[in-house]
């Protein structure tokens, strides 16, 4: 048992790690800074948490996992994560640029240890997805589709209890507006 192989893959995970920091260093920075100025979306603060907690408690079953790494598809996921970061940042569509990251991370898993693996992360990347805020106007669309659909009430026909509140008591997830009435 040699202590080289371990050696170069430590370095391997080492320079993977910094070149995704690099590269994602503006994603991650208005990633956090979304994070904490909009309340909508400040729980993203603990989903770097909660995900390492699950990959943490899953340990044992992702070290047993079966390895067989898929080099063209995990490539073609890199390639396809590294231009939707290109054409986000291009487009400077910040949710694109996010996006990319999702896919990146889900591209090395495959590259690396194989579409098992990426399967027993799913809900991980799931979650690192979901902490990502939509753009704009895809939040204000699925609002108005609510509104047409009755999903979001005035704030009359609220419980007595909420109607202090006004319509900031309207709350449907993330869709929370003072202008809902």
């Amino acid at each position: 048992m040699s202590v080289v192989p371990a050696t170069k893959k430590l370095w391997q995970g080492i320079a993977i790690g910094f070149a995704i920091a690099f590269a994602y260093a503006t994603v991650f920075v208005k990633l956090v800074r979304d994070w904490w100025h909009d309340e909508n979306y400040s729980h993203g603060l603990l989903i770097p948490f909660i995900i390492g907690y699950i990959v943490w408690s899953q340990r044992d079953k992702l070290a047993r996992a079966r390895v067989q790494p898929s080099i063209l598809l995990g490539g073609a996921a890199i390639v396809a994560a590294l231009f939707a970061l290109w054409a986000g940042v291009a487009g400077s569509e910040l949710y694109m640029q996010r996006l990319s990251l999702v896919l990146l991370l889900a591209g090395i898993t495959v590259y690396f240890w194989g579409f098992r693996l990426l399967q027993m992360l799913l809900v991980p990347l799931a979650l690192l997805l979901a902490a990502a805020p939509p753009p704009i106007a895809a939040r204000e669309a699925l609002v108005n589709a609510a509104r047409a659909q009755g999903l979001l009430l005035r704030h009359e026909f609220m419980h007595p209890q909420v109607a202090p509140f006004g319509p900031a008591g309207l709350a449907l997830g993330a869709l929370v507006h003072d202008d809902v009435a």
